[in-house]
């Protein structure tokens, strides 16, 4: 609509429907207006006269008319001096009554000020009245009772919400308790009241890009009457924004027990609205720091045009890193000169996170020494999966060997005669491996000889090195007499008939001993001093008994001795015959015999069996099992009333005619083993077998298969025991035997041996280990050579290999035996050359105590390979790699709280020895906070940070609350439900890394 005049037109009955919350009515009216001049108003001012608030007139400024309201019993305002005005019921003028009571009223204005008032019937809200001014010909205006919140209403000028191509609403401001007349891009209209606040609303179809749409404001909702002017506002529809907003936000990874904000580091921007990470909303977060987890957070944010963007990020919970360091049990040692020396011996290492780690165990020094005394160090380290290093050293103490060889004593019987001086330490001595002669320190313990008369004396010596080892001797002293002599002889002896030996003596002899097949017999003193006479009746029983006779004198000196000839007496004569003796068939010899015999006996392999009386001219002698093989050699023997032999004749031993054939074997048999069975194999015609133990044939019992097992019970008690089994056919017929071996049950042994690593060019010419359980020997096994056995003890070895092992690529074992050469176990040994000696340095750049970057970097030369940190003395068991320009990057984490702290980064090489070391300096943190202006109900307090300044905390009426990270120099605190009143103690402070105060500030809430 152009800015015009307007020409007021009879709209007949206009319909309009109020919308929104307004009154849902229809309100028909006719008014008919002059032309006149548009009324230009930029506000609608309701002015104030006695607490009465007022509508201006249209056209007629001069006249005012107080707002109706439901509870108004009067109206008033001003009109001209003079002038009447006339209200109405709407029905009064002829249209439809919508609730308002049917009246009519006039009132004339003051002739001086205008004013006027009149009673008036309450008036309904959104109920409708009329009025019209006798001045004022054909024109007429109608008003509504409203309700107001304050009496008083404002116009700030007509405006319209910016349109787009999506919009499908419209709104805005115009006159309060007036209208909005809307112009859509096709000329259509849209009618919309308003209340006290002036804001309509209204639903429209979508608009074409680049239309114009018009709002015109007007007064009363029932008034036909639209004026163009500062009223009236028009805006362009423009293409919508269809472009979701970006919202940038990265996955993170933290530690149990680490603080998070989940809007930290995230923004949003969109192409139209710029910068709107303000509206960052969190739409979901499971992020749980208490445990380790992958977690979620989800965020949403919507631009000016109701574009939404979402994004989820994933947030990892690490474990907290392990820094306890593992655990290290040695204890001192103490050895002994020439001791073997393994340092791992007895070590052991345990972690709380992995358990068991003594393999990883490193031996980090070692001066052990074992050649020669002396106070030695070993040094360990070791460490856990997570790089925490422990150390331990211990104290091996080397004694010299203790003295345990006993002196040597040097002393020799000796001979004297009746008379002679004796001095017991004359010829004396005694030395000692390490004191040398200590003769002067032999002791006589005891001496009893007595050179005045004869007999034999003894003489016990003692001798004290200086470690007290303790040596002794005794030697024997004989005195005798002055020399003496003498003769015997001896008679022939007759078996039989004779129960002495007789014989003569000449000198000095004084008794006589008897010696009967190398048995001397007790002496006797002679009786006589020409002759004597020895009773050996039942001694004597062969002619090939050997006798000899000895004379001695009266101090048991040997004086002569003589041989007695043993003779038999005349044997009767006789012959004797013997019948072919068959194994398996024949239990007797049988034979004849003549002359005046009386006893028969068998030889068989050598051995006599009891004589058996005879008598007729024939004998039968049992030899069953006797004779058990073909092969036995057997004689049957004849004597005479007095036991003389007569004659022998040698018995034919042969085998039955049958053709059965057999073999038995047996095993060795074990006393004390629990078994009390012989065991072995049996094939052909075996039968039976049974078992000779010491002569004496046990039952034979009944086989079968080829396994057998006798009882034996405890026969065998001993491994002199002689033991056979013999195998027999079903008739009785030895068929084979065999000789059991009778030995003692060996006592299990068990144990094990492991070998340390050797190092070829490492000064060491020794193989070094442990050894447990049955061990007594070991040796080694040099590409497949082995060396000599040497005896072991302690649990220790250490075995000299020279120059034998030269390469890494040699075979090399260690074997180890129990004390019978029984192998009880063998380890491969580790050979390795020589470590390569390392070297390297380390440097570190200035470090910001309470700084937001918890990092110490720096740089290293040479061998090393990993970096620690040392606080204040102790070593933090973390160690870091260092990266392949040298350089490094330790977390100090919370370990470093005070500038005054010692902080020293220590370099070691791949075998964990120290090459560096250097202290790191440290510098104080300093910095500021600025808040921004706070209304109560915003969400974040945001604001700026200087310095070090790393995180903000909250505190209320004292107490901590959260903390939030400082980024680029600002902070954006979550306080919309911590900051709850105007009137609260509320700080902002501002912390460094470690969470030390830097600098705090008093929130003003607005």
């Amino acid at each position: 609509m152009k800015n015009k005049l307007m020409k007021k037109v009879a709209v007949g009955a206009l319909t309009t429907a109020v919308v929104a919350s307004q009154l849902a009515t229809t309100i028909p009216y006719n008014v008919f207006a002059a032309e006149t001049t548009t009324q230009t108003t930029t506000q609608t001012q309701a002015t104030q006269a006695t607490a009465t608030q007022y509508y201006n007139v249209p056209e007629f400024d001069d006249r005012k008319i107080s707002i109706v309201h439901p509870d108004s019993t009067t109206i008033s305002g001003y009109v001209h001096p003079g002038e009447t005005v006339n209200f109405y019921s709407d029905d009064y003028s002829g249209a439809e009554k919508v609730g308002t009571p049917s009246f009519k009223v006039s009132a004339v204005g003051d002739s001086v000020t205008g004013a006027f008032s009149v009673s008036i019937p309450k008036i309904p809200e959104n109920a409708v009245i009329g009025l019209d001014f006798s001045e004022k010909e054909n024109f007429g205006m109608k008003i509504r009772s409203v309700t107001a919140s304050d009496g008083v209403y404002h116009f700030g000028g007509t405006t319209i919400s910016p349109l787009t191509t999506e919009s499908t609403t419209i709104s805005g401001l115009v006159t309060p308790f007036g209208g909005a007349w809307i112009t859509l891009a096709d000329g259509s209209h849209v009618v919309v009241y308003t209340g006290a606040d002036g804001k309509y609303s209204a639903t429209i179809p979508k608009q074409p890009s680049g239309s114009v749409i018009e709002v015109i404001s007007f007064y009363n909702a029932v008034n036909n009457d639209i004026y163009e002017g500062p009223t009236t506002v028009e805006t362009t529809v423009t293409a919508a924004d269809t472009t979701k907003p970006v919202i940038t936000a990265s996955n993170k990874t933290l530690t149990v027990g680490d603080s998070f904000d989940p809007k930290a580091g995230v923004s949003a921007s969109d192409d139209t609205d710029g910068n709107i990470t303000s509206k960052i909303a969190v739409t979901s977060n499971n992020v749980d720091t208490s445990k380790a987890g992958t977690y979620t957070v989800s965020y949403s944010v919507t631009d000016a045009a109701g574009n939404v963007g979402t994004k989820t990020i994933t947030v990892t919970v690490n474990e907290a890193p392990d820094t306890t360091k593992p655990v290290i049990t040695a204890s001192n040692k103490t050895l002994t000169v020439g001791d073997s020396f393994d340092p791992k011996a007895g070590v052991s290492a345990s972690d709380d996170k992995d358990g068991n780690i003594t393999s990883k165990i490193a031996v980090t020094s070692n001066n052990v020494d074992t050649s020669k005394a002396g106070t030695y160090t070993v040094s360990y380290s070791v460490t856990d999966a997570a790089g925490n290093v422990s150390t331990k050293t211990i104290t091996v103490t080397v004694n010299e060997a203790p003295d345990t060889t006993k002196p040597v004593i040097t002393a020799n019987n000796k001979t004297l005669t009746v008379g002679d001086s004796f001095d017991p330490k004359a010829g004396v001595s005694a030395s000692d491996d390490k004191d040398g002669n200590i003769t002067s320190k032999v002791v006589v313990t005891s001496n009893n000889v007595d050179t005045s008369k004869a007999g034999t004396y003894t003489v016990s010596y003692s001798v004290t090195d200086a470690a007290g080892n303790m040596a002794t001797k005794t030697i024997t002293v004989t005195v005798i007499d002055v020399a003496t002599s003498g003769t015997i002889t001896a008679n022939d002896f007759t078996v039989g008939k004779d129960g002495y030996i007789k014989g003569a003596i000449t000198g000095d002899v004084a008794s006589i001993k008897m010696i009967i097949n190398g048995k001397v017999y007790s002496p006797r003193n002679v009786q006589s001093p020409s002759n004597y006479q020895y009773y050996v009746a039942g001694q004597i029983t062969s002619t090939n008994d050997a006798v000899t006779i000895v004379a001695y004198d009266k101090n048991g000196k040997e004086l002569d001795r003589a041989n007695v000839n043993v003779q038999n007496e005349q044997a009767e004569v006789g012959t004797i015959t013997a019948k072919t003796f068959t194994l398996g068939q024949d239990g007797y010899v049988q034979g004849a015999y003549t002359g005046k015999a009386a006893k028969v006996g068998l030889l068989v392999n050598g051995k006599k069996l009891n004589n058996i009386a005879i008598s007729g001219g024939s004998y039968r002698y049992y030899a069953g099992r006797y004779i058990t093989s073909a092969n036995d050699d057997v004689y049957a023997v004849l004597y005479d009333a007095n036991g003389f032999e007569m004659a022998r004749v040698k018995v034919t031993v042969q085998k039955a005619a049958d053709n059965t054939s057999g073999t038995v074997t047996a095993k060795d048999f074990a006393i004390g083993g629990g078994d009390n069975y012989l065991r072995g194999t049996i094939s052909g015609d075996v039968a039976k077998v049974s078992t000779i133990i010491n002569g004496k044939e046990g039952t034979r019992i009944s086989v079968s298969g080829v396994n057998y097992q006798y009882y034996v019970g405890s026969k065998i008690a001993s491994v002199n025991d002689n033991v056979t089994v013999v195998a027999y056919d079903a008739n009785g017929k030895e068929l084979d035997r065999t000789a059991v071996n009778v030995k003692k049950a060996e006592v299990a042994t068990s144990g094990t041996v492991t070998a340390n690593d050797f190092t070829i060019g490492g000064g060491d010419n020794y193989l070094r280990g442990t050894f447990t359980g049955d061990v007594a020997k070991v040796s080694t096994i040099i590409n497949g050579q082995e060396g000599t056995r040497i005896s072991v003890s302690g649990g220790n070895y250490q075995y000299y290999v020279g120059g034998k092992i030269a390469s890494v690529n040699d075979a090399v074992t260690v074997v180890a035996y129990d004390v019978n050469g029984k192998e009880l176990d063998r380890a491969t040994v580790n050979v390795k050359k020589a470590e390569v000696p390392t070297a390297g340095t380390i440097t570190a750049k200035d470090y910001l105590v309470g700084g937001y970057d918890k990092y110490i970097y720096g740089t290293t030369t040479g061998d090393a390979v990993v970096v620690k940190m040392m606080v204040n003395g102790a070593l933090v068991p973390a160690q870091r790699a260092v990266e392949a320009d040298g350089s490094y990057k330790y977390y100090a984490g919370d370990n470093i709280t005070s500038v005054n702290d010692v902080v020293t980064m220590i370099t070691y090489d791949a075998k964990g020895k120290e090459l560096d070391r250097t202290n790191v300096k440290l510098t104080q943190t300093a910095g500021t906070v600025t808040i921004n202006p706070y209304t109560l109900g915003d969400s974040y307090l945001t604001g700026t940070a200087t310095g070090d300044v790393t995180k903000v905390q909250l505190l209320v009426d004292g107490v901590a609350k959260s903390t939030a990270f400082v980024k680029d120099g600002a902070f954006s605190y979550y306080a919309k439900s911590t900051i709850t009143s105007k009137t609260g103690n509320y700080v902002l402070v501002g912390l460094d890394g470690t969470g030390k105060e830097l600098a705090r500030q008093t929130v003003t809430v607005q």
